[in-house]
């Protein structure tokens, strides 16, 4: 309330009205004529009643400027406190400023209302997140509005609410066909206790969770994330703009966590056994136009390459890949060494190693492992040399000539921040809006159709646990894949094997999304399961194949509907189709080891033992025993197994080598 003022000397007027009527205290003057000397509690509160509603009435004229006025959402945490009606009493005063000037003002309100706090909330009253939300956002509404802040409550929202997080979803897949929105693995802060992944700064200098207070765990996930370090430049420059002076010291915090967009990132080719992987390395460098002097790739432990796949080691820091990286200009294959040593970039977790560059622990790392120096900058002149057509010029000419030469050769590369990294958006939580985002074995990332959206967030109503609720969602998670029923029908001849598969594929599909009935993934998963049945059930899958062809719109090319069942080929499991390793120890299954398909057709019996002895798992239960033998049991459209064979040291020896010889016979 603003201040009432004192003036009763002006005011003598006595019971202008009879307002006898009115079926309040009548002590202000607006109701009385009579301005009350003191301002007691009663005299605010009808003050408060008689204005409530007209002071929020003003004329708008239909030709008014716009003007739109956004004050931040609160999080519904149950009750209002100072620095809600701090922020919202000034956004309320600006509000009424703006009206008050002609202005047509958009003041909106809305609920940040998904998150962790509700869901741990939530969990700690055995109450479902959604239920302890809205009762929250109906408490501090009311709260709101007894303070009368002139908000747009005809526009009210919450992030929670479908019809909102469908624009939310509807942006996603936009980013997505773009390529700005991507998944990916990557080292992350994992909290045990909430068990959801943190951003860095969630991370206190003990290394612990900022909101569960545990200590932070690394662990590689695969996880959706938005392309910010593409934007580096743009959100870095943004900050200078005029109508941001009086928040300089805002922005120049800003600025610093995002950093000087001073490098450039290359995405680059990898080869790995004489083929170029699906995937490429990014790396960042702060002197592209010394690119043709790089003669290797630097990459941090903490990067994905780093794998035992690739021939990563625990034993010792420096070490190189059997991994090769592609020059972008010569067309050579640069090493790649893993190495905490090096200045790698936090955005990239990598480094492009210019010998000869003013980095000295480039040239220290090439001369302590052999690696060619080649000069391509004359220090007197600071013109490039040995840089093919770019030799003869100045260093800053080139840079920008070298840049765009790469882009017209098809080598994406990008100004950028050496410190942001690209947006983490996945959670392993329930209660947040669902990425719409169908995940097919075969097909990997399916995206919804626009026109499906929202995908909705599933109503769990068992809900007393953490980690990831949908994990408990037939609905949700499941799904079959056909690779199982090729393994049964050729290899193993168990009929009911595959019939039990089948009426896994057919009752999955019966229970998917409606969003996915429309998609080309579904289509060809109905494909594959009448392909698969039609040798068990021949008359009867024909009958469906004829209906199947007729209904469907041909989005799948793998099938020819024009032709009968029997004249289709076998489902084929598609190269980068992710298969299993199975580690298996005295016959116990321990571990397993995620590889695509033709990464395992490609592996080595040799190869295969050493990857799975090399895991934190196996050598946590070896613990230096002799290994009796191993046996690798290889399969090209089934999961492979590897089973070890060994007697522990100590008492149990003898009770795990009777263990081992049934393992034996079983192998």
């Amino acid at each position: 309330m603003g201040r009432i003022l004192h003036l009763p000397y002006l005011f003598k007027i006595h019971h202008l009205r009879n307002l006898s009527h009115l079926n309040f205290t009548r002590l202000i003057f607006s109701c009385s004529g009579v301005l009350e000397e003191e301002l007691t509690n009663d005299v605010k509160k009808n003050i408060e009643l008689h204005w409530r509603n007209k002071v929020n009435d003003y004329p708008v004229q239909k030709d008014a400027q716009k003007y739109y006025l956004l004050s931040m959402f609160p999080y519904p945490s149950g009750n209002l406190h100072m620095g809600h009606v701090r922020v919202y009493t000034i956004s309320d005063a600006m509000t009424r400023f703006f009206r008050m000037n002609g202005k047509k003002v958009i003041h909106p309100i809305g609920w940040d209302a998904f998150g962790l706090p509700a869901e741990n909330a939530a969990i700690e009253r055995n109450i479902h997140p959604s239920d302890w939300t809205l009762n929250n956002i109906q408490t501090m509404k009311k709260q709101l509005q007894d303070f009368n802040i002139n908000f747009d409550w005809d526009r009210e929202l919450a992030t929670c609410d479908a019809s909102y997080y469908k624009w939310t979803q509807y942006l996603f897949l936009l980013m997505f066909e773009q390529g700005l929105a991507y998944k990916k693995e990557a080292l992350l802060n994992w909290d045990p206790i909430d068990q959801t992944v943190l951003a860095d700064e969630q991370v206190d200098e003990n290394g612990c969770s900022w909101r569960s207070g545990c200590k932070v765990e690394k662990r590689r996930l695969s996880q959706w994330f938005l392309r910010t370090s593409e934007f580096s430049k743009d959100l870095y420059e943004g900050l200078n703009d005029p109508n941001l002076v009086e928040w300089r010291d805002v922005t120049k915090i800003q600025q610093h966590w995002i950093g000087e967009p001073d490098g450039f990132i290359f995405h680059l080719d990898v080869q790995y056994n004489n083929e170029i992987l699906p995937k490429a390395l990014t790396v960042w460098t702060n002197t592209p136009e010394l690119i043709y002097g790089a003669t290797f790739i630097g990459i941090s432990p903490d990067n994905n390459f780093n794998s035992p796949q690739y021939g990563s080691s625990s034993k010792t820091d420096d070490h190189c890949l059997n991994i090769k990286v592609k020059h972008p200009f010569t067309g050579k294959n640069l090493p790649v060494f893993v190495s905490s040593n090096l200045d790698h970039s936090p955005a990239t977790d990598s480094c492009l190693g210019i010998p000869a560059s003013e980095n000295i622990k480039f040239a220290d790392f090439a001369s302590k492992h052999n690696i060619d120096t080649i000069q391509v900058l004359d220090d007197t002149t600071n013109f490039l040399i040995n840089s093919a057509e770019f030799s003869g010029k100045d260093r800053t000419v080139a840079r920008k000539e070298i840049i765009e030469r790469a882009k017209d050769n098809g080598i994406k590369v990008y100004q950028a921040s050496k410190r942001l990294r690209d947006w983490l958006i996945s959670r392993q939580r329930y209660w947040g809006t669902p990425i719409p985002i169908i995940n097919c074995p075969t097909c990997k990332s399916v995206p919804v159709n626009k026109e499906d959206l929202p995908v909705l967030l599933p109503c769990v109503s068992d809900f007393a646990g953490k980690g990831s609720t949908l994990k408990n969602v037939d609905s949700w998670i499941k799904t079959s894949c056909p690779k199982y029923v090729s393994h049964n029908y050729a290899h193993t001849r168990q009929l009911s094997v595959v019939i039990s598969k089948l009426q896994g594929l057919t009752g999955q599909l019966r229970r998917i999304p409606k969003a996915m009935a429309q998609t080309e993934a579904y289509e060809k998963a109905l494909s594959d399961l009448l392909v698969m049945l039609a040798p068990l059930a021949p008359h009867f899958t024909s009958e469906l194949w004829t209906a199947f062809s007729s209904a469907a719109v041909g989005r799948n090319s793998t099938y020819d509907l024009t032709k009968p069942v029997f004249h289709q080929t076998w489902p084929r499991i598609p190269a980068d189709c992710p298969m299993e390793i199975v580690i298996k120890i005295n016959g116990d299954e321990i571990d397993s080891i995620p590889i695509a398909k033709n990464d395992l057709e490609q592996l080595s019996a040799e190869k295969a033992i050493d990857i799975a002895l090399s895991r934190q798992k196996v050598l946590d239960i070896l613990q230096g025993a002799k290994i009796k033998h191993t046996h690798y049991k290889a399969s090209k459209d089934h999961d492979s197994e590897i089973n070890i064979i060994y007697k522990p040291l100590g008492k149990k020896g003898k009770k795990f080598n009777k263990k081992s010889k049934a393992a034996d016979v079983a192998a």
